[in-house]
This record gives structure tokens, C-alpha cells and sequence, in this order.
């Protein structure tokens, strides 16, 4: 009895392979079971006179046998190995010495790998911005560290199938790991504080906004009452400088004549607000006071649309005998 594996020749991860269990027995064989030993361990994998894999792995590697059974006995097989022939896996690098690591240090890096067959090339890369420069060969390298030297590093394991990376393993002077953590500080203090920045940015644009209403036709309560007491004054001096003859009499007689105004049904606008009147008075005449009193009420709807900047006042003055 044997066991032939097929297609023949070299197995490789991904191919399929059929193992055919050979007999000669009589009566003929009526049962045939397959078992795969792993170490200490066999366990039944298959029955059937053929056993057949498709996508084989690392997983398919092992020792088979078949076990033949007629109503006479059973008998088995001699083991026949299924070797699968894969690329380098589980590449990882292994450092000497970790931590902070001063100037002039030798550290050591050893790169390990599963392949079948075995890596027969290690190569060795040190990452220098997007370039990678070649460092050595060798399952092990050896070097001091410099600012020159430090850096991430990294193996290349290849064999007869194929080649793998493996991972990334850093090898830093410790005022660099310094630098390093301050640059990392940065950037973190810098993405926090931004959107802080921008929300209180916002905020003050908002209380501003509340505090300052948009529209430029907006005015306070004191605004309004300058206005209207300017108005005023500019309003009783122009009746006073047309009442009299002439100019150059007005400038040789002026008498002063006050007018109180008292603004009514406005918030804001109570008190007497006073304006002086040059009235010119005919030569020889006895001077006198007078007074005159003019109030304003609220306007009304109607009116509110009218320009507040003109205010109209009249001046009644009683001749005397």
C-alpha cells in the first residue's frame, strides 16, 4: 500500500493537490480513511479512496496516511509528507536595547520570519523622509546610534517564492524622542486651541450683534431731543433776525427775549429746553422782557412720517401804548 500525491512535483500556497490511496487486497478494499499527524497528534481528515485539497495553506502542511479496510483486515499506509511551499510570513524586527537611547549606543536588530523554504536574503532599509535607504544585509545588523542612524527601520525577508516586508521598528536618539514629543505637543495644543479660537470668535460676534442692532436709522431717546432743541434754536433765531427793519438796526439795538419750550407725551424729552431771541427794538425805546411759552405734544401716526427736523414756532409780541 502507498499513498501518491498529484499533480506531482513542488506544491505551492494556493495550488490544489489530490492524495490517492494505493491498494491490493481481496476482496477489494470497502473503506479507506485519512488521517494527517501533526506532531504528537493524528486526527481523521478524510474517507474515500481520494482526498483532495483545493487552496492549500500553511495549515495543509503536515504527514498524511490512508487506512485500508477489506472483510478480511485493515492496514495502513506509510506517511507521506505535503509540503506547501509559501512566502516569508510574520516578519517582525526585535531590538537590543529600547527606551531612550544616548549617542554612541550599539543596539542590534534581528529580523524573524516563517517561509518555506526558508529566507535565504534579509535586507535591511532606514526610512529618510519617502526614501528608503539600504542599511545592511543579514538576518542580524549591528550599529551605533547617531543623529545619522536613527530613524525607522525595517527587513526585507526573501526566499524562492516570494518576498515580505516587515514591520517598522524606531531607533531614536533621546534628544530627538524630545524633540519628537515637543513637535507632538504642538500639534495637539495647536488642533485643540483652533476651534476654541473660532468658537469664542463667534460668540463675541454675537454679542456684539445683540448689543448693536443692524440699521443706521436707529437712535436713542437723548439723540432725538438734541435734535429737536437744535432745531428749535435754529428755528426762533431765523424768526428773530427777519422781524426786524433792517440788519444794520438789529445790530445797533438787540434786546434778549427768552423762550421756554416744554416737550410733552415723549419719554426722555421733560424739561424746558431754552433758546435766546435778538429782537430788535427801535431806538429809544424802553427795553423790555418778554416771554413766551411753546409745547410741543406727541405727534400722531399720521404725522410720525413727517421730518422731525423742522419745528415751527410763533412769537406773538404786544405793542405797547
Amino acid at each position: 500500500m502507498s499513498v501518491s500525491v498529484g499533480p506531482s512535483g513542488e506544491i505551492v500556497e494556493g495550488d490544489s493537490v489530490t492524495l490517492i490511496c494505493n491498494s491490493d487486497a481481496n476482496p477489494p478494499v470497502h473503506n479507506y480513511t485519512w488521517y494527517r499527524r501533526s506532531g504528537d497528534k493524528t486526527a481523521q481528515v478524510a474517507t474515500g479512496l481520494k482526498y483532495s485539497i483545493t487552496n492549500t495553506s500553511t495549515a495543509h502542511r503536515g504527514h498524511y496516511y490512508c487506512e485500508a479496510r477489506n472483510d478480511i483486515g485493515v492496514k495502513s499506509t506509510d506517511v507521506t509528507l505535503l509540503n506547501i511551499r509559501y512566502s516569508p510570513k510574520s516578519i517582525s524586527v526585535s531590538a537590543s536595547l529600547s527606551g531612550d537611547l544616548s549617542e554612541g549606543t550599539t543596539v542590534t536588530l534581528t529580523c524573524s520570519s516563517d517561509a518555506n523554504p526558508p529566507v535565504h536574503n534579509h535586507t535591511w532599509y532606514m526610512k529618510s523622509g519617502a526614501e528608503a535607504l539600504i542599511r545592511g544585509t543579514g538576518e542580524s545588523i549591528s550599529f551605533n546610534v547617531t543623529s545619522d542612524t536613527s530613524g525607522l527601520y525595517y527587513c526585507e525577508a526573501k526566499n524562492e517564492i516570494g518576498s515580505q516586508n516587515s514591520t517598522e521598528v524606531q531607533i531614536l536618539l533621546a534628544g530627538n524622542q524630545d524633540s519628537s514629543m515637543v513637535l507632538a505637543a504642538e500639534v495637539i495644543l495647536i488642533v485643540i486651541l483652533i476651534p476654541i479660537l473660532i468658537l469664542l470668535g463667534l460668540l463675541w460676534l454675537r454679542i456684539r450683534k445683540k448689543r448693536h442692532p443692524s440699521g443706521s436709522g436707529t437712535r436713542t431717546q437723548q439723540e432725538d431731543t438734541e435734535s429737536d432743541a437744535n432745531a428749535v434754536n435754529a428755528t426762533i433765531s431765523a424768526v428773530a433776525m427777519t422781524a426786524g427793519p433792517s440788519q444794520a438796526a438789529c445790530a445797533a439795538y438787540e434786546d434778549v427775549h427768552y423762550a421756554s419750550i416744554q416737550f410733552s407725551g415723549s419719554k426722555g424729552r421733560e424739561g424746558p429746553v431754552y433758546g435766546n431771541i435778538r429782537q430788535p427794538k427801535p431806538p429809544k425805546q424802553r427795553e423790555d422782557v418778554e416771554y413766551s411759552t411753546v409745547k410741543f405734544s406727541q405727534p400722531s401716526a399720521a404725522t410720525q412720517s413727517e421730518d422731525k427736523s423742522a419745528i415751527y414756532s410763533t412769537v406773538n409780541k404786544s405793542s405797547r401804548t
